[in-house]
């Protein structure tokens, strides 16, 4: 399959989406794949190159941006040309872009157009672009608000939605209105399993990812200092970022000398390794972690982690098993975690068995299966040119069987297919039930779905615990169940989201400064195939013949 990768961040910048981005690419290439991928230019000038692992990189032409001197960020004027053109040379069988940003969204925008199938995955924090920007507290809200916005905006168009946890598929869905699949960034377990245990000394505590404001790496410094003299360990952090002066400072202020904090800044990935093969305890005291891929790679290593109470975390981190929680900011309770791990060895080993056997879970292979699965879904066998309204793209849906198994129920994909008709069906009944009778034969009238959120990450052309059905992500995304969870009313009628817009009106217009924040430093509010702007191959408002006609 000719696979054709959008991100608006790669390697060199450090971030968890640039890494897992580039693991993606090389993973598929390993399998057979014709992976290219598109990316900012690292030196600002345009080019293409062949990595080492045969995976063909388009590099758009860039700037520095001043609030982050090592994020490269693709140049707006021309991106849309640009990537039509690049889409016209590689005739991918589908696009995964990776954000809703300058490039990526140019590449949703101009695959559609020309009819091909289209995988988003979503890493946005709005925090994480927040602290990049020159926005008044007072402004934060309503400039969050609108980057949720211009994800819905652009994830509306694509075929498939994933993000990597189920608590990143719930935030994407409170804030946008879009459901998604919750597929895992994966870890190599097999690499991280073979790093050599090399424990000399005192204990290490290993932080490891950007020195930025939302990793709160003032946390674990004020831990340190509160630890007990007889306690002995010493924190290691491995990364670079604008905070790195401001936490020296700190550990200055408090007299941690080199025994017991060292800044280590960027590392090579062979000196990333070693790290881990010395450290006793990982910490991760980020509050914006839609995942936390370097907490995956420290439970595959083998060691216990204590993690901040937030976000994503809790889904790798279970208090007391495979380490401990603190409370954002709470610095005592961090340092009496971290007193309990450096002085019991014992219960440093007795969590690290407890973290390997999560984190089998999120073994990249897995990963990669579920996203093979998805891009064959999305793909079409001739690309042609959309003629459906924006918000009435054709969407995937799967037929199910329903097993109880130890009591647990399960439900096994059997076939997948577009099902255009049958929403247009529940949107005129306004009821689940009129979809087809084959659907609603295991007596669940929400068989007809986008995707299924399973436990454990398996394939999805396995058998997998049924938890939920969610509602399709990119059909009219004013059609869903007012209930949604595990106790979804599934003979209910479809009711109207609460945030959601319908063809004809999009949310009211933001006060003009956070547009302008918005418009010039993030996402220079390129023109998409929306309502607000047509573009060819969409006619907005319309469907079916009218639709053609107008095109």
């Amino acid at each position: 399959m000719r696979i054709l990768i959008g991100t608006d961040t790669y390697p060199p910048t450090v971030n968890g989406a640039a890494q897992f981005t580039r693991s993606l690419a090389r993973g598929l290439a390993a399998r057979g794949h014709q992976v290219h991928l598109a990316c900012p230019s690292p030196v600002g000038t345009p080019g293409e190159l062949i990595d080492d692992a045969g995976v063909v990189v388009h590099r758009f032409r860039s700037f520095r941006y001043a609030g982050y001197r090592d994020f490269p960020v693709t140049r707006p004027t021309g991106i849309r040309a640009a990537a039509g053109r690049l889409l016209d040379d590689v005739r991918p069988d589908a696009v995964h872009v990776q954000s809703g940003f300058f490039l990526g969204r140019a590449l949703v925008v101009e695959a559609r157009r020309r009819g091909i199938g289209i995988v988003a995955t979503n890493h946005l924090m709005p925090e994480n672009v927040l602290d990049h920007l020159p926005c008044p507290e007072m402004l934060r809200p309503a400039v969050a608000k609108a980057l949720w916005r211009d994800v819905r905006r652009v994830y509306l168009q694509a075929d498939a939605v994933t993000s990597p946890t189920q608590k990143a598929v719930d935030l994407m869905y409170a804030d946008t209105g879009i459901d998604g699949l919750a597929v895992s960034n994966g870890v190599d377990l097999d690499r991280y399993r073979r790093i050599p245990r090399v424990m000399s000394g005192d204990p290490v505590v290993l932080f490891v990812g950007r020195l930025d404001p939302e990793k709160h790496l003032e946390d674990i410094i004020a831990a340190m200092a509160l630890l007990p003299d007889d306690v002995p360990g010493r924190l290691d952090t491995v990364g670079a970022g604008s905070a790195r002066t401001e936490w020296e400072r700190l550990a200055a202020d408090l007299d941690l000398g080199p025994d017991r904090v060292r800044f280590l800044g960027k590392v090579s990935d062979a000196e990333l390794l070693k790290a881990y093969g010395r450290a006793s305890v990982f910490a991760m005291p980020g509050t914006a972690e839609l995942q936390s891929l370097v907490t995956l790679e420290a439970m595959a290593t083998g060691m216990p982690v204590v993690a901040a109470d937030a976000m994503a975390l809790p889904h790798l981190v279970h208090h007391g098993d495979n380490g401990f929680l603190y409370t954002p900011g709470d610095a005592t309770a961090l340092a009496g975690h971290l007193t309990q791990l450096l002085s019991n060895a014992g219960l440093r080993h007795r969590m690290a068995e407890a973290g390997r056997h999560i984190v089998e879970a999120h073994g990249f292979a897995r990963t990669l299966d579920t996203f093979e699965w998805l891009y064959e879904q999305v793909r079409r066998p001739t690309p042609r040119a959309s003629r459906v309204a924006r918000r009435q793209i054709t969407a995937l849906t799967a037929l199910f069987t329903k097993t109880t198994i130890d009591d647990e129920e399960k439900v096994t994909i059997e076939a997948a297919e577009p099902v255009a008709t049958i929403l247009d069906t529940a949107a005129k009944t306004k009821n689940v039930n009129a979809r087809t009778p084959s659907r609603i034969e295991a007596g669940q009238g929400s068989n007809v779905a986008d995707y299924v959120e399973h436990r454990g990450f398996e394939p999805l052309t396995s058998s997998m615990p049924w938890k939920r059905a969610t509602n399709c992500a990119n059909a009219p995304d004013f059609w869903h169940h007012h209930s949604r969870g595990d106790q979804r009313n599934t003979s209910a009628p479809l009711q109207a989201a609460p945030n959601s817009d319908n063809a004809t009106h999009l949310p009211r217009p933001m006060p003009v400064t956070a547009r302008w924040i918005v418009a010039a430093i993030t996402t220079s509010r390129l023109a998409v195939a929306s309502d607000r702007y047509p573009a060819r191959g969409f006619t907005a408002g319309r469907s079916g013949p009218e639709a053609a006609d107008a095109a």
